[in-house]
């Protein structure tokens, strides 16, 4: 999902299979491009891929049937204020925050992105309660592991033991992390604060279904006090590790003459 901790999230991968790792900005992904993907990635194989335009009811499975869906979730208010900035400074709007929050498209996103809504035409109607409904089914049936962004050294921890791969590196460096959007998000007024919640609203209650019921029961089965001691060992071994550069030139060298060109010319 946008702004959900994904540019980390693909250096971590990148970081474990170089060229392995397939980096997907189609809005798109389906099985036609699976197959390409496939093909691609010859004798070695495409061990993981990642983006935006992937979803779980896409068909994948059909093409692959051991195919393990992830995915991460993030505070609704924050997300949306990291997502707004984005555009801000990418140059896509200039709008004011108050007439962000009046375009209907841009409500509960990550409720919408869990539909299968692949843009902001797609996204531009009202979820309520049926939404809110079919959005918890799908993480809770199609979604091997979900992670959250504000438990993000705890959520690696658990994501590896789901994957089941006990020596996945998962020591990272942040990636596209703005020092100070955690103090926009806590700076917000009052009012601003009340229109980005009420433009969220149905995104709220996903987000705390998704911590309490799906996250906690990772973090259960896992074991808490287990858990915590090593989310805070993870922290302390993230201060001074670094990706290995062989491994993201490999990953380069897939995506440049391998991955892309083949899905632009026969996905």
């Amino acid at each position: 999902m946008i702004k959900t901790a994904g540019t980390t999230l693909h250096y971590i991968f990148r970081n474990n299979y170089g060229f392995g790792y397939a980096e997907i900005n189609k809005p798109s992904f389906n099985q036609r491009d699976l197959r390409v993907l496939k093909f691609a990635g010859g004798g070695g194989g495409v061990k993981a891929i990642g983006g935006h335009g992937l979803r779980p009811d896409d068909g994948l499975r059909a093409v692959a049937n051991d195919i393990f869906f992830l995915t991460f979730i993030r505070n609704p208010v924050a997300r949306f204020i990291s997502h707004y900035n984005h555009g801000l400074k990418a140059g896509s709007h200039d709008d004011s925050l108050e007439k962000r929050c009046s375009i209907v498209g841009e409500h509960d996103y990550q409720t919408k992105f869990l539909l299968g809504c692949k843009s902001l035409e797609e996204r531009s109607f009202a979820a309520g309660a049926a939404e809110l409904e079919r959005a918890k089914k799908i993480l809770q049936t199609e979604f091997q592991f979900v992670g959250v962004v504000e438990r993000f050294n705890e959520s690696l921890l658990l994501m590896r033991h789901a994957l089941g791969l006990p020596n996945f590196e998962i020591r990272y460096q942040p990636k596209n992390v703005k020092p100070d959007s955690a103090a926009k998000t806590l700076s917000l007024s009052e009012k601003d604060d009340a229109a980005v919640r009420q433009a969220n609203q149905i995104d709220i209650q996903l987000y705390h279904f998704a911590e309490q019921e799906i996250f906690n029961r990772h973090r259960a089965q896992y074991g808490t006090s287990r858990l915590l001691n090593e989310a805070e060992s993870l922290d302390k071994a993230c201060q001074t590790y670094r990706f290995s550069t062989l491994n993201n030139i490999a990953f380069r060298v897939g995506k440049y003459l391998f991955y892309r060109p083949f899905l632009k010319f026969f996905g």
